[in-house]
Formats: C-alpha cells, structure tokens, sequence
C-alpha cells in the first residue's frame, strides 16, 4: 500500500508501508489534523482502487459567519464562486467573462441572474453585518464609509482569507 501525502501548494510526499499499523494510521490522521489543505492518496497497487481524501475548507461556514443567508440563490453562487477561485484563481482576472458563466453553467442559470443574486446576497449581508467579522475579511474597508464590496472585491477578499487562513 501506498500513501501519498500532499500539500496543494507544494510537491507531493509519499509514506509507503507494507504493513499498515495503527501507530501508522493515528500518526496519518494527527498530520491531516495538523495540517489544513493536505490532500491524501492512498493507492492499494490497482488504480482503479485509490482513495483520494481532500481536506478542503468549508466555504458555506466563512460565508454563514458574514451574514448570507443559506436560503439565498446567491449563497450557493458564492459558494461556488469561491471553490472557483480558490481552484482556478485566473478566473477573477474575468469575473463577468468567465466565472460568472461558469457559475451559472453548474446552476443551470443565467451570468446575469448569477450576477444579482450575488450582489443581491452581500447587499443583504452588508445591511446586517457583524462588523467584527468583516473586519476579520475585509479590514479596514468594513467599518469606513467606502461602502459594500462589489461582487469581484468581495469573492476576491474572501478567496484570499481563506488561501491565507487555510494555506490551499
């Protein structure tokens, strides 16, 4: 058996145990634990059989702890919207161009409805907000008078949190 330990970021290791012990497999799961943004491959010889386990953050929570609601269209828009820039950060060179279409091709929807469900989403968020929160996000900009992020400032401030919090 194989085990490929691999940061997002950087080169892959690989653990390689014919014997596979339980010192093994708790000192495994304590550096998953430890490390956020691992991806693990555990190959059993047959590639039709590897296990792919991918610790990735949980975006709906940084949203959730901002304000929007999960009963909101444009909660799951930014949700994937994040999981874009997040994977594919060239997209925000192109947000109306490319992310917004993609977004609206996984919902089966239109860019424009994309569009103004998110705005419509922050809008809502800004109204309500925890500042302490945003701050956390968005720093200064959030107690100032400079007003609510646009859709691109607010994917790509909570995109950058996470890569900085999360190191994916």
């Amino acid at each position: 058996m194989m085990i490929s330990v691999q940061p997002e970021m950087n080169q892959e290791s690989y653990i390689n145990y014919e014997q596979f012990t339980e010192e093994n497999f708790l000192q495994l799961f304590s550096l998953l634990k430890e490390n956020k943004g691992l991806k693990l491959t555990i190959s059993f010889g047959d590639d039709s059989q590897n296990m792919v386990v991918s610790q990735k953050p949980e975006i709906g929570r940084y949203l959730t702890r901002l304000g929007i609601g999960r009963h909101l269209n444009g909660f799951s828009y930014l949700k994937t919207g994040i999981r874009h820039c997040l994977d594919h950060p060239e997209e925000m060179e192109s947000v109306t161009k490319i992310l917004y279409p993609a977004i609206a091709k996984e919902h089966n929807t239109t860019a424009g409805r994309v569009e103004h469900g998110i705005r419509h989403a922050i809008s809502l968020a800004w109204e309500e907000r925890n500042t302490e929160e945003w701050i956390r996000v968005f720093g200064y900009r959030a107690a100032s008078a400079q007003g609510k992020p646009t859709n691109t400032e607010f994917l790509a401030a909570l995109a950058d949190y996470i890569v900085l919090e999360w190191g994916v």
